[in-house]
């Protein structure tokens, strides 16, 4: 899996930790003694959740040596770019954490071999989702207005968005959009990366029979919401993310 250099890694880890109460929404949810986070970056989420429940065991991996390095800083976790580990060190109830991770498997690496691995090599009790995604429905024609609304106030970046990814004539252009403009220190990244690759429904249709869905919540972020109303004097009514927890039969 090989990915755009991030600019400003500062910038990038910062941006990261700002939704952590939202990243562990599944710790009231399931019962586990042992979490294997899957793109753990910077270690943030895994911390924090130790930090909760100290009792548990923590296993992180990512592909990225800087990441690692400061993964590995100030903590006893274990963190590793040997994917082998995630399966050799979960426990029966083990929950495989896959957080804003999926999109850059889609962006970045082969998705077949990533499910794969998923749900055949670490295969665990509990599988934990978050990630940007619309659904079926939200491919459509935009809201006039929000685009002229869009056009008339972008930051300077729409254009080459539009380049890489069409007009924002289209729904799920708009939305991709609003999800990404904010981040020009590492735009030369964000841009190409494809924040949209599934619907909510394809991504359904990726699980095996042998998991069920416990939970599912399709929403948008009130972050999200807060800048895209103050950026653009626009009501985001559309749902842009998805938290879900499938359980292994």
């Amino acid at each position: 899996m090989t990915k755009i250099k991030i600019n400003d890694i500062n910038s990038y880890t910062d941006s990261m930790k700002k939704s952590l109460h939202e990243k562990s929404f599944f710790l009231r949810k399931i019962k586990a003694d042992s979490f294997l986070d899957y793109g753990c970056a910077d270690g943030a989420l895994l911390k924090f959740i130790q930090s909760l429940l100290p009792e548990c065991k923590y296993v992180g991996y990512d592909i990225s040596k800087e990441m690692l390095e400061r993964a590995k800083q100030n903590s006893d976790i274990t963190f590793t770019d040997d994917l082998d580990l995630l399966s050799q060190e979960k426990t029966k109830n083990s929950a495989l954490i896959l957080s804003s991770i999926i999109h850059e498997i889609y962006s970045y690496a082969d998705p077949t071999e990533f499910w794969n691995e998923v749900f055949t090599k670490i295969d665990t009790k509990y599988i934990v989702i978050r990630d940007m995604m619309i659904s079926d429905s939200q491919i459509k024609t935009s809201n006039l207005k929000d685009v002229k609304k869009v056009k008339e106030k972008n930051n300077g970046n729409l254009e080459d968005f539009q380049d890489n990814w069409g007009d924002i004539a289209l729904n799920r252009n708009l939305i991709h959009y609003l999800l990404k403009y904010r981040y020009l220190k590492n735009w030369n990244r964000e841009v190409k990366e494809n924040y949209l690759p599934l619907t909510l429904e394809q991504l359904i249709a990726e699980l095996p029979e042998n998991y069920e869905i416990i939970y599912i919540k399709h929403y948008t972020p009130r972050f999200l919401k807060r800048f895209v109303k103050k950026d653009f004097n626009i009501k985001l009514k559309e749902k842009t993310h998805v938290k879900m927890i499938i359980k292994r039969k």
